[in-house]
């Protein structure tokens, strides 16, 4: 590790609770996908293992896992860890998820946190989410059939031989209270592992007796999904929500913790639509009493906040610039943090909106290859169709629909995406992708999708 790396690792071990290792992740923390794949985080994209291939025991003990503490014991960042690798040469300490791993203890022969994303159950059709998480989107939206689940009792048996160890399980989905595995491994930690801490991120919209129940006889912790303080700007996020009743089961979760000497948290997604709610939802919390952090939207391109323009963006900066608000307490000053830290990225955003400006310039959309490409697409679409159907006369008709349809999604979208580097980074993609996403998906669905393919992150 370089002498400037050893500062700032220095620097990030201020901020840390008695650090052993550069991460202690891997060390104790296990993160189950829907589909199977294991790591240990959920900020992980690039190096898991995976259920039930091999089981869960043997994924602890394995290759993979073994390969992140041998990696981390020297100080270096595996691959699946850019995400913190870019905090930390960035000198972003107080938001880098590492220290979040500090409050475990360690050891090494059985994981003490495991978040569980075991279904994509959800009633609700949020603007920034996608069918990955969300059923009524997978459904309604992107026109898909069910995801079929790979977690069932085998799964709940095996998991329960790791409950006496653990301090923690995280239940995302989905919307947890929806899930009935969920209920039935609340059961079992009661029963094991009653101290263990049970961790949900809900939004909100559910609340019954079967709930009540469950809650008066677990230690859980609750963070409640809530992005705007006006019903109207709530209801076009939170699609499906109705705003009195969250905020009447956000009154009973308070509640609850608060009998427990804990308090609710509120995770808020930053978009365009509540932009200009956020200094507000800072002042709910405050006069609540709730914690609150900002989730970093990272797609959903039409909607997110990153994406806006550099001047939009530069205008929003001095709008919150402007806010004054009363700290008073110690969470005051937590949520006003975590504020300041929303109006640094925003700086990071502005970068990256002026480097999108720029690169568009960059484009001939006369450019000579571009029939060239167009070409290849067609003629490898039209392949997979024959390939799919074994039919010639029904790849045709296929052919037309698919061509309609692209013709369709092309319109929505700004001139310049009739581009040789569009184009280029869609060749880049498998054409049974290109083919099952067009034929299934809305246009407008697929219009957000080219726009994050356009501006890979990487890029900017």
């Amino acid at each position: 590790m370089a002498r400037t790396e050893k500062n700032k690792l220095k620097a990030l071990n201020s901020v840390r609770n008695n650090p052993e290792y550069l991460c202690h992740a891997p060390f104790v923390s296990m993160k189950i996908s829907m589909d199977g794949r294991v790591s240990p985080c959920c900020y992980n994209k690039d190096m898991d293992d995976l259920y039930p291939v091999s089981n869960l025991q043997n994924i602890w003990e394995g290759a993979v896992f073994k390969s992140y503490r041998k990696q981390i014991k020297k100080n270096i960042f595996p691959a699946g860890c850019k995400t913190c690798e870019n905090s930390f040469l960035n000198g972003e300490f107080e938001s880098i998820k590492i220290p979040q791993y500090d409050v475990y203890r360690l050891n090494k022969k059985m994981p003490r946190m495991i978040e569980l994303a075991l279904e994509n159950t959800c009633n609700l059709e949020c603007i920034m989410c996608d069918g990955n998480h969300s059923s009524s989107i997978r459904k309604n939206i992107e026109n898909l059939p069910p995801v079929e689940s790979i977690f069932g009792n085998s799964f709940r048996e095996e998991f329960k031989r790791f409950i006496p160890h653990l301090q923690e399980v995280v239940f995302a989905g989905g919307e947890p209270f929806l899930i009935k595995l969920y209920y039935d491994i609340w059961e079992d930690i009661i029963k094991i592992n009653p101290d263990c801490e049970i961790s949900l991120v809900t939004n909100g919209t559910v609340l019954n007796e079967k709930i009540k129940d469950i809650l008066s006889r677990g230690k859980f912790k609750i963070n409640l999904s809530f992005d705007a303080v006006s019903k109207e700007v709530y209801e076009s996020i939170r699609v499906n929500a109705g705003f009195e009743t969250v905020k009447q089961n956000m009154k009973y979760f308070a509640e609850y913790l608060n009998q427990r000497s804990r308090r609710l948290h509120i995770p808020v997604c930053p978009l365009q639509i509540n932009r200009f709610e956020i200094p507000d939802l800072v002042k709910f919390c405050n006069e609540k009493n709730y914690s609150l952090n900002f989730v970093h939207v990272s797609g959903a391109f039409n909607s997110a906040l990153w994406s806006l323009g550099s001047t939009e963006l530069k205008s929003l900066k001095d709008f919150y610039n402007s806010c004054v608000f009363n700290i008073s307490s110690d969470l005051h000053k937590q949520n006003y943090k975590a504020f300041l830290e929303l109006i640094r990225k925003i700086d990071e955003w502005i970068v990256g909106a002026e480097k999108r400006e720029d690169f568009r310039k960059q484009f001939d959309l006369g450019c000579n290859i571009l029939p060239e490409i167009k070409k290849r697409i067609n003629s490898n679409v039209h392949s997979k169709l024959i390939m799919m159907y074994d039919d010639e006369e029904t790849a045709n008709l296929k052919k037309k629909e698919f061509d309609e349809k692209f013709g369709i999604i092309m319109n929505k979208l700004p001139d310049y995406f009739e581009s040789n580097h569009f184009y280029l980074q869609l060749e880049k993609l498998s054409t049974s992708v290109i083919v099952v996403a067009v034929l299934n998906h809305s246009p407008e669905v697929m219009a957000e999708k080219c726009h994050e393919l356009f501006f890979l992150p990487d890029r900017f």
